[in-house]
């Protein structure tokens, strides 16, 4: 029991960091002063919250069989429902920024949100908000794949070399983050965001040659 308790108290610890960066850049009294400021106060608190689930559930998928000796087999429903979870904030990030726009009288342009990229941007933000999109177009092809897994063959022999989407979600999201605020780059979130982008990227080189040698039998297949 009390191995529960140390992870959802190393959890839960974490997760105090997303209001307490945001509030050191914004008071509350700001925040809720205008539609426009709570919009993107609420925007910015998904987006940390998203970074370190996402960390989270990455974690978990990659030592799942470790973790269920040390926390048993609840930790296949928890990964769900964080899964789950991590679904609902990617939906609602990009809609707090529709709001946000349209609440400082920017107009109320889906396309804008999650189609506008450019690869030679205008300016250094466009291509910062670019990378979001691409996360967010990677996260829903993971999402569709995820949902039918069961009947794609390739999908569901080698699931877990497919998750290396989340792996790229995470580390896209990690750069958006940092070039698109003050948040990331707040102290102590910023000393977690450093770490966890470094573990994630040690993640994926040493499983690099599982997964060239997974991409080499698809292509065969």
């Amino acid at each position: 029991m009390y191995k529960k308790i140390l992870f959802w108290l190393i959890l839960a610890g974490i997760l105090f960091l997303v209001p307490i960066t945001v509030l050191h850049n914004t008071p509350l009294s700001i925040a809720l002063k205008y539609h426009a400021s709570t919009t993107n106060f609420l925007q910015r608190l998904l987006g940390l919250a998203i970074y370190i689930l996402l960390f989270s559930q990455i974690l978990i998928t990659e030592y799942i069989e470790k973790l269920k000796k040390w926390l048993g087999s609840s930790i296949y429903n928890f990964s769900i429902w964080q899964g789950i979870l991590i679904c609902i904030l990617v939906l609602i990030h990009p809609l707090m920024f529709l709001l946000y726009r349209h609440f400082n009288g920017n107009g109320t342009d889906p396309f804008f949100i999650f189609t506008d990229v450019c690869g030679f941007c205008q300016t250094k933000m466009d291509f910062y908000y670019t990378l979001g999109r691409f996360a967010f177009w990677i996260f829903s092809v993971g999402i569709i794949a995820w949902i039918f897994k069961s009947s794609i063959p390739f999908l569901k022999k080698d699931w877990k070399s497919f998750n290396v989407i989340s792996f790229v979600v995470f580390l896209l999201s990690g750069i958006h983050g940092f070039l698109t605020g003050m948040d990331f780059t707040t102290k102590p979130f910023y000393y977690f965001a450093i770490i966890s982008y470094l573990v994630v990227l040690y993640i994926v080189v040493r499983k690099l040659p599982h997964l060239i040698a997974s991409y080499k039998n698809w292509l065969k297949s």
